[in-house]
């Protein structure tokens, strides 16, 4: 069912969301938007109703929807009024009677001209042009004007940049016809060229019934892209090539670009200029009217090739698809070839079974974006683009190789997955190392983070005992220093950090975990002072003696130790710091 039959009732019409200009028509002011103007109207643009030229210059100042009479092709039908409109009835008439009656200002020669043009309009036949009549009939002097045809201005000079050749001579192959409707003396009123293969009219030249005969024939607006055309030379590195019209307006680098590759002469597709980018050739865009333009013949063997990965032949001038150099090595000699593979589609997992390439195995290594050759498979091209070989003892794959972004070293210089990594500290050489998790384990301490489960470890020695509670400076780097708490936990085992410095205990004391790792933070503070009394001056920002400061103080200490408030520490630092002076001096 074509669109236009659907317009029957008022629900189809606003289903279909027909625009329509109603301030172009003088419909009764009570009811200016009624539905029957609407289906009119929509009946005319959709091409349910038939009409000309002539009777659209009617239907913007007269509102009566005139169009060609659907049961008498020499007559015409309209809607006179809102009454036979919302009756869905139209009256059928001559254009002679009708323009006499509406149209009182036309005199009778006027009315004559009026209907013999809507006439020839009306009856207009749909008319092809092949091979040579293309140019000779078609963009001669009685078509209508164009850049192409001998009513240009700059014809002759045209014609002196072709040697006489006329551009247009590049249409004359299969497939590309010129679709024309003739006047009653039978110059050509109305041109464009079409494709038999997409059924496709590339852009109207003339006024007249043409898109609407087209349409019926089953064509669409459309361009030459994939096209090929005549290729003519007109001398070194010059082509002849017309301006070359799309999707119903002038050319453009989309519907235009255009290449000689091998005999023909190419519109060009996005994969095509793709190909061409990619290897470095160049080509134009056919919007010029001098006749011919720069270009230079590309051989297709550029773009066929037997694909040294797959062993298929490609074409890439019709994929578009990016070439990747090969190097091999056989018998002690350097082979170079071509795949297509890049990134997406290559054999980077080493996972897939190996592909043969002149009896070696070859495997396109790292990312297309990083390296401009795939190279041999050998440990030394996998190095070289970052790839390393996991430890077999844990991977007993042995083709298994990750990029080194997805790695770490063991202490044995093997590489083992970061995923199955583990930290182990070692406070004797301030070292870190890394061992897989299904490493043996006995004899060491190990702590499992709370909140992202990581597993720690160090060794025994490295945890001693401060206030009754195991405490090491290796726990400073077992999690990211922060200004709250993070607790690791071991069954009984607790570690607790305050701004990197930890402590481990196992009496199950939080509170006494968390004092501890604050006042180790506020001595490491004030060492960095150079002397207690310095740091506490500046923490609280006074200039006095410890004493004084303590004894100012005291009075806060309580409320801070209840918030547990870094205050407090400092605080307890200057105490310890005045009982230590005192021993002192006893």
């Amino acid at each position: 069912m074509k669109l236009s039959d659907k317009i029957t009732s008022k629900d189809q019409w606003e289903s279909l969301n027909m625009a329509h200009h109603y301030h172009q028509y003088a419909i009764l002011e009570e009811d200016r938007f009624a539905w029957w103007a609407h289906r009119e109207n929509a009946r005319i643009q959709t091409g349910q109703y038939k009409t000309t030229s002539q009777l659209n210059r009617l239907n913007t100042r007269l509102p009566h929807y005139i169009h060609v009479s659907s049961r008498d092709p020499a007559m015409i039908a309209y809607t006179p009024d809102a009454q036979t409109g919302e009756k869905d009835i139209q009256i059928v008439s001559t254009l002679g009677k009708y323009l006499s009656k509406y149209a009182a200002s036309y005199t009778d020669d006027v009315i004559r001209e009026f209907v013999e043009a809507h006439q020839s309009e009306a009856c207009a036949k749909l008319e092809y042009l092949d091979g040579t009549d293309i140019t000779d009939i078609g963009y001669g002097k009685d078509s209508p004007h164009s850049c192409m045809n001998e009513q240009y201005r700059y014809f002759s000079n045209m014609m002196s940049n072709t040697g006489g050749i006329r551009p247009t001579r590049v249409y004359e192959v299969p497939g590309i016809r010129m679709a024309i409707v003739r006047r009653k003396d039978g110059t050509i009123q109305q041109r464009t060229l079409v494709r038999e293969d997409t059924k496709q009219y590339i852009r109207m030249y003339g006024s007249g019934p043409l898109i609407n005969l087209l349409t019926e024939a089953g064509y669409e607006v459309g361009n030459f892209i994939g096209m090929r055309l005549k290729a003519i030379k007109a001398g070194e590195g010059k082509y002849i090539v017309p301006y070359i019209d799309g999707d119903g307006e002038s050319g453009s680098s989309y519907t235009s670009s255009v290449a000689v590759i091998g005999e023909d002469l190419c519109v060009l597709t996005g994969e095509q200029k793709d190909a061409l980018d990619n290897a470095n050739f160049r080509y134009r865009t056919a919007t010029e009217t001098a006749g011919t333009l720069d270009l230079d013949p590309i051989s297709m063997d550029e773009f066929v090739f037997k694909d040294a990965i797959t062993g298929e032949v490609v074409d890439i001038f019709e994929t578009g698809d990016r070439v990747w150099p090969t190097i091999s090595v056989v018998d002690g000699k350097t082979v170079h070839g071509k795949t297509t593979l890049s990134v997406g589609r290559a054999l980077v997992d080493f996972g897939v079974p190996k592909v043969n390439y002149l009896g070696n195995s070859i495997y396109l290594v790292g990312k297309a974006d990083l390296f401009d050759v795939c190279k041999l498979d050998t440990p030394e091209n996998r190095a070289y683009y970052n790839y390393v070989k996991l430890d077999s003892t844990f991977y007993p794959n042995s083709t298994e190789w990750v990029s080194l972004g997805e790695a770490v070293r063991t202490e044995s210089l093997t590489y083992i997955k970061s995923v199955d990594a583990v930290k182990l500290y070692r406070s004797s050489d301030s070292s870190t190392v890394f061992v897989h998790k299904d490493s043996n384990f006995d004899g060491f301490v190990k702590m499992t983070n709370e909140y992202n489960g990581f597993a720690l470890y160090t060794y025994p020695e490295d945890v001693q005992t401060y206030e009754g509670v195991l405490y090491s400076q290796t726990y400073q780097r077992l999690s990211p220093r922060t200004d709250g708490l993070m607790g690791f936990e071991c069954d009984d085992w607790h570690l607790y950090n305050f701004r990197g410095h930890s402590c481990l205990h196992k009496s199950g004391d939080k509170a006494k975990a968390i004092e501890i790792a604050k006042m180790a933070y506020v001595r490491s503070r004030a060492e960095g002072y150079g002397s207690v009394l310095g740091y506490v001056r500046d923490w609280f920002n006074v200039d006095s003696d410890l004493q004084f400061i303590v004894d100012t103080l005291k009075s806060s200490a309580e409320t801070w130790k209840r918030t547990l408030d870094t205050n407090y520490f400092v605080f307890k630092l200057a105490e310890e710091e005045l009982e230590k002076s005192a021993a002192t001096a006893a």
